[in-house]
């Protein structure tokens, strides 16, 4: 917007000396300056781009000048404020924004009204970024029919299961199950939305979407209230490009949420922020949360213990213990060469027990590990062994043992999210810390050897692998721990692996990338850009893991050549929903039958009774 005119070093005035007049008319930096700034000035003011080394991304820097001395805000006077005289200019080779359509009147006098009240930005922080302070959008009202069938990013089955959620046009749409039709239209949404989810308990619905390039919004609202009168919900709007996934904590204390501004982010589900990051570098696709919490600490060598040390541990003084709670029904814990898997009963069933010993070997291209499950036999021999881990585990538990050795990653689940970046990285759902990052999706060596995107990431629910998949030929399976330890090993790690792999893969003969993953009993449905849905067997005595033969697989019978973005699955029916580039919807029975297939989008046909927003 401002061209050359204000040098970087000069800094005008600062936040801390500006006066706090709100002025005759009550203009709010907020509210009524920022969202101006935002949509007209900030596409060549940024972090990125400065024309004239004038960037106003940020409060502070909105207030230094970049290639002229000239003040930009002088605090009173908007006719000595460069920020108001640029945008005011007649002159077309002088105004500001250039090559572009000037701000209108309202627009202008509003700036100057601001700045006349003393330029005050209210209680905001100094630095914070101007997309963080944007008021919620205004969104406009859907047009009562439309003209064609808008593309269907997001679909979900209500809790109940008798009713169908797909985005629309600045919408929600709500459709009967068995008989397609549209129920309700419940507007103010985001111009496209691009997830909808559901909490556990069923009791909060989380919509997503935005406008690309434009801005991202996440709104938390109550999940009954979509078939009556809702109450406000809670938006969260501070997002400067598309929100593409979110997902919930399985204790539905958080929200996870990634998108299109490479960010991967927490909240409450009070919509406070917890934290973000953006280690990734790209576009990040999908988001999801572990059912179990990983713990980790490096405990002091006992001599008199019931543990092997390796050369490396004993050299150190120390060895490693670490810790996966599965909730009430399952743990595992491991303590230098022994890991411990305990299983609570169910039914008539007792608890059970699977020892496991680990042994490591060689560093470098020689480096590899053992694992090799104590048979029943073998079990009374390590009495002593399966005596202390039992115990370690109720100790972990109850949380009396978490601050004992040398803390390396405090008791929390993973966050897991999927990138163009051709990654898939591994955070604490806690702080937000970056565990590892899973780059199998990129191999230079190799017969997997390619450069794939990741458009989707999903936790196996009761187990520690994650599922990744994109572009490419396969699905991966991997463990998050396990890929942290072998990328630690050495720097040879892609030769190294270029004939052995330590992840699942499950190879598909899927010509267009995968879009979405969801389980269904022992398959994966993975949806695809050419309008393909497959059903592969991934667990149990069907599953094939292998690099060169495909996986049993079979398609779900609904393919019409354009993209399947979303796909959802009713836990207690077993019924599969996919939405599609088309706008169309397809129900498949629990085995894959097709039992109905419609438009999700209010034609001049529809019902005009449902046809009308809330």
């Amino acid at each position: 917007m401002l061209n050359d005119i204000l040098p970087l070093a000069a800094v005008v005035v600062t936040l801390t000396i500006l006066p706090t007049g709100q002025g005759a008319d009550n203009v709010q930096f907020s509210r009524d300056i920022a969202p101006i700034l935002a949509s007209r000035c900030l596409g060549c003011h940024n972090s990125r781009i400065s024309e004239g080394r004038y960037a106003l991304d940020t409060l502070d820097r909105l207030l230094k000048s970049g290639d002229s001395e000239d003040p930009v805000v002088v605090p009173g006077k908007p006719d000595e404020s460069q920020l108001f005289l640029r945008v005011a200019e007649t002159d077309a080779d002088l105004r500001m924004p250039q090559q572009d359509d000037p701000l209108d009147r309202s627009a202008v006098e509003k700036i100057r009204r601001w700045i006349a009240a003393g330029a005050d930005f209210g209680d905001v922080a100094s630095d914070s970024a101007l997309t963080d302070i944007l008021p919620a959008r205004d969104h406009p009202t859907s047009p009562e029919t439309y003209r064609l069938p808008v593309p269907v990013f997001a679909v979900a089955f209500a809790p109940d299961g008798n009713r169908i959620v797909t985005g629309g046009w600045h919408e929600l749409l709500v459709w009967d199950t068995q008989s397609g039709s549209l129920m309700k239209r419940v507007g103010s949404m985001p111009q496209r939305i691009h997830t909808v989810t559901f909490s556990p308990d069923g009791q909060l619905m989380v919509v997503a979407g935005g406008a690309p390039g434009d801005y991202g919004e996440i709104q938390i609202r109550r999940a009954g209230a979509i078939m009556r009168s809702a109450a406000q919900p809670i938006v969260i709007s501070d997002w400067n490009d598309l929100v593409l996934d979110v997902s919930f904590s399985v204790d539905g204390r958080h929200i996870v949420a990634c998108g299109a501004d490479n960010s991967v982010r927490c909240y409450s589900i009070d919509g406070r922020e917890q934290w973000r990051t953006k280690q990734h570098v790209d576009w990040v696709t999908g988001v999801n949360v572990t059912d179990y919490s990983f713990f980790e600490t490096r405990i002091e060598n006992n001599p008199d213990g019931p543990f092997e040390f390796t050369e490396f541990e004993q050299q150190a003084g120390e060895h490693i213990r670490q810790f996966w709670n599965f909730g009430d029904s399952r743990c595992i814990v491991r303590e230098a060469n022994f890991e411990l898997e305990i299983s609570a009963p169910t039914g008539d069933l007792p608890v059970t027990y699977k020892l496991t010993r680990i042994t490591i070997s060689g560093i470098g291209k020689t480096y590899k590990v053992k694992r090799e499950q104590i048979s029943a036999d073998e079990l009374q021999s390590l009495s002593m062994v399966l005596g202390y881990l039992t115990t370690l585990a109720d100790r972990l538990r109850d949380g009396s043992a978490v601050s004992e050795g040398r803390v390396q990653f405090p008791l929390s689940p993973f966050v897991v999210s999927s990138s163009y970046d051709r990654t898939a990285r591994v955070f604490a759902l806690r702080s937000g810390r970056l565990f590892t990052t899973y780059k199998g999706h990129r191999r230079e060596y190799g017969p997997l050897r390619g450069l794939h995107r990741v458009h989707d990431v999903l936790p196996e629910r009761g187990t520690r692998r994650v599922w990744s998949a994109g572009e490419g030929q396969h699905i991966h399976g991997w463990n998050p721990v396990v890929v942290r330890d072998e990328d630690g090993t050495a720097a040879d790690m892609e030769q190294r692996f270029s004939k052995e792999y330590s992840t699942d893969l499950l190879k598909h003969e899927l010509s267009e990338p995968v879009f979405r993953l969801v389980r269904h009993g022992d398959r994966l449905i993975a949806t695809t850009g050419a309008g393909r849905v497959h059903s592969i067997a991934a667990f149990g005595e069907n599953a094939r893991y292998s690099l060169q033969f495909p996986a049993e697989a079979r398609s779900l019978k609904d393919a019409d050549g354009r993209p399947r973005y979303d796909v959802c699955v009713h836990a207690e029916s077993g019924r599969v929903v996919t939405a599609g580039g088309n706008g169309s919807v397809t129900v498949h029975d629990s085995d894959g039958t097709l039992i109905r297939k419609f438009l999700a989008a209010p034609l001049q046909d529809s019902n005009k009774e449902t046809a009308v927003n809330e």
